[in-house]
């Protein structure tokens, strides 16, 4: 059976995964961890950076032991999935990337920083709390930290052609985030990328329609 392995974004957790993985498990292997110190998980050893995060993966699917797998990552999770792709990782045969920003530099990485402070996220305090548990705030400079080490050398159109497997890039024609331009860019330097537009939906993966999410999906696999 086809594994497959779904990493979340920022601030984000498994869970948001949850309706789209439970309807795929009847015809693939699916495998939909929480990245260090989301969703209540510890922190672990892992550094809170690009590398960082893409070891955890590496580690956690050797633990699994997953083999010719598919990563399909959302907005932070497929700047994860295509940095390992980048470093050939061992076992993976396809990328999925959804609501992924490719545009990174410092400064851009600063002006994201500054719109995630507590104050900010009240409006959704006790949803956070509900997925990370009460010291969700702990997660804020976490995330400044990752951030600012995709900022400080972030991926760029070079690296996408040094990719030998097939990477379907997926944006919501609603995204206010992410551009068409950056994800078609990228896609069209990638050797065996490909660029997919899903109708009337924005960038949050929660409130995007899972039957339209369902079917681009199977469409890239």
């Amino acid at each position: 059976m086809k594994q497959l392995l779904f990493l979340h974004g920022a601030l984000g957790c498994a869970k948001h995964w949850q309706s789209i993985c439970e309807q795929l498990r009847t015809e693939f292997d699916v495998f939909c961890p929480d990245f260090p110190g989301h969703g209540r998980k510890p922190s672990g050893p892992y550094e809170n950076t690009l590398t960082g995060l893409s070891n955890f993966v590496q580690h956690y699917a050797s633990e699994n032991g997953l083999r010719n797998y598919t990563l399909i990552g959302y907005s932070l999770g497929g700047y994860v999935a295509l940095n390992l792709a980048l470093r050939q990782s061992s076992g993976l045969d396809k990328v999925i990337t959804l609501a992924t920003k490719m545009q990174w530099d410092p400064a851009i990485a600063e002006t994201e920083i500054l719109k995630l402070n507590v104050e900010n996220l009240q409006g959704i305090a006790d949803k956070l709390s509900s997925e990370h548990g009460s010291n969700w705030s702990e997660l804020i400079p976490q995330t400044h930290e990752i951030l600012r080490s995709i900022g400080s050398a972030p991926l760029t159109l070079q690296q996408m052609s040094e990719i030998r497997i097939p990477v379907s890039m997926l944006r919501g024609e609603r995204d206010k985030l992410v551009s068409a331009g950056e994800t078609e860019d990228f896609a069209a330097a990638i050797p065996e990328g490909r660029f997919l537009s899903i109708p009337a939906q924005g960038h949050l993966l929660e409130r995007m329609d899972t039957a339209e999410l369902l079917q681009a999906i199977r469409f890239s696999l």
